[in-house]
């Protein structure tokens, strides 16, 4: 498990390779990952926690078992709550081929 950072955003790569990327993610109580895209398509597996996962300026509830998909290049931002234990998620990107 990626380790707590007490007011902070924590990460650790768990598997990569030509096809695709594996990322584990916890955000602390409060901390966001502002409105961003990715160039590949991604799929987000909440785990542990909660929160709001934004796309396209729809605001979605995100507690463990939630999932997300996003396609290439979806403008998206994550928040943990403000209490507890802040966010875990998993993040998968997959490379297509060109």
């Amino acid at each position: 498990m990626v380790q707590f950072v007490p007011g902070g955003i924590s990460s650790r790569t768990v598997f990569k390779d030509e096809r695709g990327q594996a990322i584990l993610f916890r955000l602390a109580p409060g901390e966001e990952l502002l409105e961003h895209t990715a160039a590949h398509p991604a799929a987000v597996h909440i785990l542990e926690g909660s929160g709001t996962f934004e796309m396209e300026g729809k605001i979605h509830p995100a507690a463990a078992g939630a999932l997300f998909y996003l396609p290439a290049r979806l403008p998206h931002a994550v928040r943990a709550g403000p209490g507890g234990k802040g966010l875990v998620f998993l993040l998968t990107m997959f490379f297509l081929p060109k």
